[in-house]
C-alpha cells in the first residue's frame, strides 16, 4: 500500500484481515472439536445451565478453545499496552492496571489447567467435560469483562487521540530501525549455522523473515493511519498506531531472540557438561546402592547409551535437545534409585538434578512463549495450553525447591515435557497456517506472506481495534471469542 491510497486503502487492509481472521477462527474451532477430548477430575460451577443446555459437548469444547485463544491474545496485547504506558507515565501511575493484569493472568492460568485436564489421557464423563468447558468459557468471559472495565480510565491516562500523528511518526521511524537490523540478524544466524544443526536454530531461523513481514505490515498500517487523520478519523488513526506498536514489539522480540541465540546455545552446552557429570555420578551410586536390581541395571544401561550418544554427537548435535535427553535420563535413573537412597542423600541428588532441569525448562518456556507471541494469529489452544501448564509446573518446582527437592524435580520434569509438546504443536500450527495462506493466495508452495500477512500471523488484528474492541487497556480483544 502506498501513501496515496487514503481511506480506500484502509478498507482494503481491513477486508484482507477480516477474511483471514474468519478463516483462522473457523480453523481453530474445527481443530479443537476434532482433537480427542480427555477428562477432568473435578466439577466446576460454569455458566448458568440455560446458556449452554442447547449446545453439544463438541460445540462447548470448540467455544472453550476459541475463548482461551482470544483471552490469551488479549492479555498479551494488554501487557504490551501497559508496558507502553509504564514507559510514559511510570509505575506508580499504572499500578492499578498492573494489578488487574496480574489477576487476569492468574484466572486464565486456571482456565488453561482445565483445558489441560480435558486434553490429558484420563477421560471424564460427558457431564464432567461439559462442566469444565463451561467453566473455561466463564473464566474467559469474566477476565474479558474485568479488563474492559479499565478501558476508559486507561484511555484517559494515555490520551492517545491527541498524540496520534506523533505516534504514527514514531512507529514509522522505529519500523525502519527494526528493518535495518534484519541483515545483521541474518549474518548472526549464518554464523550460528556453521556451529549448530538446523534443529538447534529452529525457533529463531525464520525470525528475520517474520520481521520483514511485520515491517511491511507496519508500513501499510501507518499509511492507513495517516489516511484516517486526513479523513479526521482519529479513532482509526490511534488503532493503526497501536497496531503498529504491537507489531514493533513483536519484531524487536524476534530480533533480540536471534541476538541471544548464541549465548543460550553456549549456556546449554555448559549445562550439558555438568549434567553428564551428574548422570555419571548417579550411575556410580547405582552400582553402589543397587548392584543386583534388574530395573536399575536397565536404567543404567539406558543412561550409558544416552551419554555415549551425547558425546559422539557433541560437535553436530543440538545442545538443547541433547541436554533434554540427558536430564530425562537423570530423572528416570534417579527415580529408580530413590528407594535405595537415604532420605537426605536422595534429596541432595534431586536438588542437584533440579538446578539443571529447571534452568533448561525455564529457558525453553521463555523461548516458546516468544515464538507463540510473535505468531499468535496462527497458534491454536493446544500449544498455548501446554505452555501455560509448563510455566505452572516450573513455578511449582521453584516454590518446592527448598523444602521438597524430590517433588520439585518431578514438577520440573513435567514442565520440560509440556514445553517440548508446546513447541511441537506451535510449529505445526504455524506451518499449517502458512500453507493455508499460500493456498488461498494462489502462491507457490515455498512462498512467503508479504504486506499485512506478517501482522495477521502475529495476531495483530487492526479490524478489532477499529471496531472499538481494542481501545485502551485490554486492547486488541473486546470480548471476541468469549
Amino acid at each position: 500500500m502506498n501513501s496515496g491510497t487514503g481511506a480506500p486503502g484502509l478498507t482494503a487492509v481491513l477486508l484482507v484481515v477480516v477474511s483471514v481472521v474468519a478463516v483462522t477462527l473457523a480453523w481453530t474451532g474445527l481443530r479443537a472439536a476434532a482433537r480427542r477430548r480427555s477428562p477432568a477430575r473435578d466439577r466446576a460451577p460454569g455458566l448458568p445451565h440455560d446458556q449452554v443446555a442447547g449446545e453439544s459437548t463438541a460445540a462447548l469444547n470448540a467455544r472453550a478453545s476459541a475463548s482461551l485463544v482470544a483471552i490469551d491474545d488479549a492479555i498479551t496485547t494488554s501487557a504490551q499496552e501497559l508496558g507502553f504506558a509504564q514507559a510514559q507515565f511510570g509505575l506508580d501511575a499504572t499500578a492499578t492496571f498492573e494489578v488487574a493484569l496480574t489477576a487476569a493472568r492468574t484466572s486464565v492460568s486456571r482456565a488453561f489447567s482445565l483445558r489441560q485436564q480435558l486434553d490429558d489421557a484420563f477421560p471424564e464423563t460427558e457431564q464432567q467435560a461439559r462442566a469444565m468447558a463451561t467453566e473455561i468459557i466463564r473464566i474467559c468471559s469474566q477476565v474479558s469483562a474485568d479488563l474492559d472495565s479499565h478501558t476508559h480510565e486507561f484511555e484517559a491516562l494515555r490520551d492517545l487521540q491527541a498524540h496520534a500523528p506523533d505516534l504514527l511518526d514514531d512507529v514509522a521511524r522505529q519500523a525502519t530501525e527494526a528493518g535495518a537490523r534484519v541483515p545483521a540478524a541474518r549474518v548472526t544466524l549464518a554464523g550460528l549455522s556453521a556451529s549448530y544443526p538446523a534443529t538447534a536454530l529452529a525457533s529463531v531461523s525464520a525470525n528475520p523473515d517474520q520481521v520483514e513481514r511485520l515491517v511491511a505490515g507496519i508500513a501499510s498500517t501507518v499509511t492507513a493511519g495517516r489516511a484516517a487523520l486526513v479523513a479526521a478519523d482519529r479513532g482509526a488513526a490511534v488503532a493503526a498506531a497501536r497496531s503498529g506498536q504491537a507489531a514493533l514489539a513483536q519484531a524487536m522480540s524476534l530480533l533480540d531472540a536471534v541476538d541471544q541465540a548464541g549465548a543460550n546455545l553456549a549456556a546449554a552446552g555448559r549445562r550439558l557438561a555438568s549434567s553428564i557429570a551428574a548422570l555419571n555420578q548417579d550411575m556410580l551410586d547405582a552400582a553402589r546402592l543397587a548392584p543386583t536390581d534388574p530395573e536399575v541395571e536397565a536404567q543404567v544401561a539406558a543412561a550409558t547409551a544416552t551419554i555415549t550418544a551425547a558425546q559422539r554427537a557433541a560437535a553436530d548435535a543440538d545442545p538443547m535437545e541433547t541436554l533434554r535427553a540427558v536430564t530425562r535420563a537423570q530423572g528416570e535413573l534417579g527415580a529408580r534409585l530413590a528407594p535405595y537412597r537415604e532420605q537426605a542423600e536422595h534429596a541432595e541428588a534431586a536438588r542437584k538434578q533440579l538446578t539443571d532441569l529447571l534452568a533448561h525448562a525455564t529457558a525453553q518456556i521463555g523461548a516458546v512463549g516468544d515464538y507463540i507471541d510473535a505468531r499468535r494469529g496462527a497458534v491454536g489452544p493446544e500449544a498455548r495450553t501446554r505452555l501455560a501448564e509448563a510455566a505452572r509446573h516450573a513455578h511449582q518446582a521453584q516454590d518446592l525447591s527448598g523444602a521438597d527437592p524430590v517433588q520439585a524435580r518431578s514438577e520440573a520434569t513435567q514442565a520440560d515435557q509440556l514445553v517440548t509438546s508446546a513447541q511441537v504443536l506451535a510449529q505445526q500450527d504455524v506451518a499449517e497456517f502458512e500453507a493455508q495462506q499460500r493456498r488461498d493466495a494462489g502462491g507457490p508452495p515455498g512462498g512467503s506472506m508479504g504486506g499485512p500477512g506478517g501482522m495477521v500471523l502475529g495476531g495483530i488484528l487492526i479490524d478489532q481495534l477499529l471496531r472499538g474492541g481494542g481501545r485502551g487497556f485490554g486492547g486488541g480483544f473486546g470480548g471476541g471469542g468469549c
